[in-house]
Parts: C-alpha cells; sequence; structure tokens
C-alpha cells in the first residue's frame, strides 16, 4: 500500500463495509418481509356436545393452521354437525396469553323441527395487530336447548388441539 495515500485507503473500507451493510439489511428486510407467510402443519380439532345419555347434539371439527408470524390462524376443512332437532352455537376467539385478541368468529346453526345438518365452512382467518399475535384460539361450542357447553383449545406451541 505504498504511495496510497491513507484518506484514500480508509475511504475504500468505508464503502465496502457501507456495502455489505446495505446488503445484509436487504437480506433481513426480505426474510422479515416473507415470515409472516409461511405456516406450520395444520393441526385438527374436533369438538363434540352429547347429552347425559352419551348422544351426540352437535359436533364441529377441521384444521388449523398459524402464520409463522403468529399475527393470522387460518381455519380450514371446518364443518359444524347439528343434529336434527337441536340448535347449536359455535365460536372460534384468539387470545395471547389469558387476553381475548382481534376478532372472533361466531356461527349458529338450527334444526329444530328439521333432519340432521352439516354445514361447511370455507376458510377464514382469525388476526391480531398485537406484537407476539395469536397464541392460543378457543373453540366453543354449545347447545342451546340443553344448555351443555363443550370446549376445544389449540395452541401455536403445540402440535394438536385438546378438548374439555
Amino acid at each position: 500500500m505504498a504511495g496510497w495515500p491513507r484518506s484514500s485507503v480508509k475511504g475504500t473500507w468505508m464503502r465496502l463495509f457501507a456495502r455489505i451493510g446495505t446488503a445484509l439489511m436487504v437480506v433481513t428486510a426480505v426474510a422479515m418481509g416473507t415470515a409472516g407467510v409461511a405456516s406450520a402443519e395444520p393441526a385438527t380439532f374436533r369438538v363434540d356436545v352429547k347429552h347425559s345419555t352419551g348422544g351426540l347434539a352437535a359436533s364441529t371439527w377441521g384444521d388449523i393452521s398459524w402464520s409463522t408470524s403468529q399475527r393470522t390462524v387460518t381455519i380450514s376443512n371446518a364443518r359444524l354437525f347439528v343434529r336434527g332437532g337441536e340448535k347449536a352455537r359455535v365460536t372460534w376467539t384468539a387470545y395471547q396469553g389469558s387476553t381475548q385478541i382481534g376478532g372472533g368468529y361466531v356461527d349458529e346453526l338450527d334444526q329444530v323441527g328439521r333432519p340432521n345438518f352439516t354445514k361447511n365452512y370455507d376458510p377464514f382467518y382469525l388476526t391480531s395487530t398485537v406484537p407476539g399475535g395469536i397464541d392460543r384460539v378457543d373453540i366453543s361450542l354449545y347447545d342451546d336447548g340443553h344448555i351443555i357447553l363443550s370446549w376445544g383449545f389449540c395452541h401455536f406451541s403445540r402440535p394438536s388441539c385438546t378438548t374439555s
């Protein structure tokens, strides 16, 4: 490096570090921007409401998957079965810890005086803008006529849903 002015060498290194820094920022931005698109393998859920005699009054089942950002939960292949003569309500609600965040999705099916029926749902989404996103979805199924409530709990950190 004999003969080079010191300021020129310093300027060359500074430009090189600036280019590397810019490249790293672009790679980071692309990675962060696409991180919310990919999702984990969907878990399945099933929640049943049964009478005290063991007969099935209503049931809901389907798939649930989270975006990696946890800001969107997709409910797909969802169904709601209601036995003839029954009325049921299903609710999917998003939580972070014990706090409800974002909107929920509620539907009711009245089969009083009608035969058994299964309703098929198009995929729908629960979304949140809260930092950290959605870490749990509670699914409640309520038999209006017999006042019976059953729950399903799906967690981001678990590969399957549980019921109670």
